[in-house]
């Protein structure tokens, strides 16, 4: 299952923010830096994200907040991943928490699916070394023991109601078990579990501190939820949700504007009100129609089948469900709908059991339920959402939403109406909630650009005294649907076409409107920040004297031609060069091993037990590794070297397989080689800390492949591959987080804040006479200059004279450890831009060849 862009931007989040835990003091600076580096504050500020907030002492707990149908299950899979990359003396044990038994199956069921695209992928990423356990099997010890732990993955799915013991079924996992006595026997117990076993299965999860995945985890805010995850003692929390609780800290955000552009998405939604209950039942079948007409057309045109689904929705007020969705039934079939074209889908009855909604033969266009498919249910084919309910959560609407947002074959349907979904209603309280909730359907990843809303007795006249509805609260649900009678068959097919026209004049619109978000998305970086962040930044504009000059600048990058061929419509010429791009032929079987070992033994993890700043304690998964590494080395001890050698390798390939440029294959040679090359000795180290030795294995391929990059940029510079192409224009605002107002001549009415030396330099360039204007260079954000590696000059500078010059300042505090490999990419665009482009590296004291000291820069960069 290929990842789409959001989804990659939102792991290499994970990454970062990974990155952050390790070499930051506190849980709270690691969050702090992750989101300064992006350029965001944290604080208490109303235009500040919210602080960390450490709901386990010691546990890092992150959300990833992506709206319904954005694939949170395999990013969630991905995740573990991610998680034992950075982690990797972690005990492979992860416990996927999720909010129904519903929801419970299906998790297992497909994990379980060898050919489903979550087992895949969790196969591909741990080498097949998977085992996936439900609770009645991890309290057998059915696969779940020390052993296992060791070499394999195990990942057990549990329900949130499975620690609870307020029941029965809750109580066995606390309780003695001799199915799981040689955990005891092995671990150390760090925290104790009040009540608690040694031996139960409650007990050995805490002891391991295993991973938690808390999939929907807006369902697991309340006390006893908490009291559970802290007493699993987790090593790392990773929430997945569309409706992030107040406590979670998000640490990436994802948009329904990005679902749209990967197509994953039917939006905007078309919300249309009825004058009643009758109305939203003829007026859905009408539309159905309308929809199965454009779905057959676009079919007959090479397109693919789509069967447009209603989902019915409902709020009962009798205690006999079967007989009140039994009469909606019926009321559909006064509709002239036939029997086999209905089903009922409740938490007592379902009609959906064992069926494909998705089969051509299935005969299913009506679907009627209450909140049975509000979670753990996705058909692309459901178009319409027809409510008489009355609901107020905004947690619920944006839920039910999702029911109806997926989009068939994850794809752009040429007839414009199968791209958005609909829905109908008569519940003047369902408005109301749709208009008062907006900022919950956007903490939900939705915002005004996504929906529609209209009223058929025009809204504008009636949005502050709305029309009573027959479903109200006070109502129960049989009168209501007793209350339903099917129109005169002329005034019946007369409203209905002239809501459906009503309706289809609003979609094009809606579709013509987000389309041109999109395009202007493009074009203005900061229409793309997603809506949750926006409150978060300070825009700056250019200044206006300053505008038509900046605006007519384009600065060269690298870029290749691209070949004409059969997938070249002609278009596109070129495509911008990336680090990859010079990293196509390498092979690394073909590369020395020349690895050193020294120091390999004293980086073996150590554990301070001391308390980090604000109160935050030591992660728990810091002491188990450690106790973890001891433990594996003893193991291997048991074993026969060519076993030995077969441990090894399965701790260390797994740290060494994120190599995009080098195939599965091409890496085992490569290890294997580097194992055939260690002495008795240099093996008996890596024994003690295989993870030291994976990371140093992982810089020097790093470093060979830097080495190999750069002899192919060389020689596509020679042989006139590559070129310089003006391409990167200022954008029209930017965001940064802490700024400098003041300093003369610069672009934008306040810059990205220069250090000490930055400043000195930039306020003497200023002065100068033949300076027009300055930019200060967002790391990570602004200009890049792209070849084997990526580099980000601090200053772009403006001359009256017409010159271009990119500034990289290197003060005596800085490590300066990477500067001659951008002063040689600098030096190489210099060369390739042409006379009115230049690339300077200043220093204050230190020096490199090429480089200038700040005097010698001065004098030659005022007569540019």
């Amino acid at each position: 299952m290929e990842l789409k862009k959001y989804q990659k931007t939102v792991l290499a989040d994970l990454d970062d923010f990974l990155v952050h835990l390790n070499k930051s003091p506190s849980m709270t600076n690691a969050f702090n830096d992750y989101w300064r580096d992006r350029q965001i504050r944290v604080g208490t500020g109303t235009r500040s994200l919210k602080a960390f907030r450490e709901i386990i002492k010691g546990v890092p707990s992150v959300c990833l907040k992506v709206p319904t149908a954005g694939g949170k299950t395999l990013l969630g899979v991905h995740g573990i991943h991610r998680y034992f990359q950075a982690r990797p003396a972690s005990p492979k044990v992860v416990v996927w928490l999720v909010p129904s038994l519903t929801i419970l199956d299906q998790t297992i069921k497909n994990f379980r699916n060898p050919e489903h695209p979550y087992r895949m992928k969790l196969d591909a990423l741990f080498q097949g070394r998977v085992q996936i356990l439900s609770k009645d099997e991890a309290l057998s010890g059915t696969g779940f023991s020390p052993e296992a732990v060791r070499s394999l993955l195990s990942v057990i799915v549990l329900s949130f109601d499975s620690f609870r013991a307020q029941n029965k079924e809750g109580r066995k996992v606390y309780q003695e078990n001799g199915n799981l006595s040689t955990f005891a026997n092995l671990y150390t117990i760090n925290k104790a579990i009040a009540n608690a076993d040694p031996t139960s299965l409650a007990q050995v999860l805490n002891t391991l501190t295993p991973m938690i995945v808390v999939d929907e985890s807006h369902n697991a805010g309340s006390a006893l939820s908490i009291d559970m995850l802290e007493n699993l003692n987790p090593g790392f929390i990773l929430e997945l949700t569309a409706t992030p609780r107040d406590t979670s800290n998000i640490i990436s955000y994802v948009d329904a504007l990005a679902l749209k552009k990967e197509q994953m998405v039917k939006l905007p939604v078309v919300v249309y009100n009825n004058h009643d209950s009758t109305e939203v039942i003829a007026n859905a079948i009408a539309l159905r129609e309308n929809l199965q007409r454009l779905a057959d057309e676009e079919e007959a045109s090479g397109g693919s089948y789509i069967r447009p689904i209603v989902l019915f929705q409902a709020e009962p007020k009798s205690k006999d469900d079967t007989l009140t969705f039994s009469k909606l039934k019926d009321k559909l079939v006064d509709f002239g709908i036939p029997k086999e074209s209905i089903a009922i889908k409740t938490a007592d009855v379902n009609e959906l059991k064992n069926i494909t909604l998705e089969d051509r033969a299935c005969p299913i266009k009506y679907i009627i339920t209450v909140n049975a498919l509000k979670e753990g249910w996705d058909c692309p084919f459901a178009y319409i959402l027809a409510t008489v309910a009355n609901r107020t959560s905004p947690v619920d609407v944006e839920q039910i939403l999702g029911r109806i947002l997926r989009q068939p074959y994850v794809r752009s349907h040429k007839k414009a109406m199968l791209n958005m979904s609909y829905v109908l209603t008569s519940s003047s309280a369902f408005l109301d909630t749709l208009d008062n909730i907006v900022s919950g359907l956007n903490h939900a990843g939705f915002s005004k650009n996504d929906y529609r809303i209209k009223d058929g007795q025009t809204i504008e006249q009636t949005q502050e005294t709305p029309p009573p509805a027959k479903a109200t609260r006070e109502l129960a649900m049989a009168d209501v649907i007793d209350s339903i009678t099917p129109p005169t068959p002329n005034t019946a097919e007369q409203n209905a076409a002239q809501v459906v026209a009503d309706i289809e004049n609003i979609a094009l619109e809606s579709e013509a409107a987000m389309n041109e978000v999109i395009e202007q998305s493009k074009e203005n970086p900061s229409l793309a920040v997603p809506f949750d962040l926006q409150g978060a930044y300070d825009m700056y504009e250019i200044k206006p004297q300053y505008r038509e000059k900046a605006a007519s600048i384009s600065i060269p990058q690298f870029f290749e031609d691209i070949d004409a061929g059969l997938f070249n419509d002609g278009d596109e010429s070129r495509k911008i060069i990336t680090k990859s791009s010079f990293l196509k032929d390498f092979k690394l079987s073909r590369q020395a091993v020349n690895l050193s070992m020294d120091g390999t033994s004293a980086e073996a993890y150590s554990v301070d037990l001391a308390s980090y700043e604000l109160g935050e304690s030591t992660p728990e998964y810091t002491r188990l590794a450690t106790k973890e590494l001891e433990a594996f080395a003893k193991f291997l001890n048991t074993l026969s070297p060519k076993d030995q050698q077969r441990e090894l390798f399965a701790k260390i390939y797994p740290q060494l397989s994120r190599f995009d440029h080098v195939s599965d294959a091409e890496l085992k040679e490569y290890v294997l080689k580097v194992f055939s090359a260690l002495n008795p000795d240099q093996l008996e180290t890596v024994k003690q800390n295989p993870y030291i030795f994976a990371s140093k294995l992982k810089l020097q391929i790093d470093q060979l492949s830097a080495a190999y990059g750069q002899t192919q940029f060389d020689r596509a510079i020679s042989a006139n591959r590559i070129y310089a192409y003006e391409s990167w224009t200022f954008p029209k605002t930017i965001g940064p987080l802490d700024t400098k107002a003041g300093l003369p001549k610069s672009l934008y009415l306040e810059e990205d804040k220069p250090n000490n030396f930055e400043l000195r330099v930039i306020n003497e360039v200023a002065n100068l006479d033949n300076i027009l204007f300055w930019h200060r260079n967002i790391e990570r954000k602004g200009f890049w200059l792209n070849g084997w590696i990526n580099h980000f000059p601090d200053f772009i500078i403006v001359t009256t004279r017409g010159n271009i010059i990119l500034m990289e300042t290197k003060g005596d505090d800085r490590d300066n450890s990477d500067s001659e490999q951008k002063l040689k990419l600098g030096k190489a665009w210099q060369a390739a831009a042409g006379r009115n482009y230049k690339y300077f590296m200043v220093f204050d004291q230190k020096l490199i060849d090429g480089a200038l000291k700040m005097d010698d820069f001065m004098g030659v960069i005022k007569e540019l």
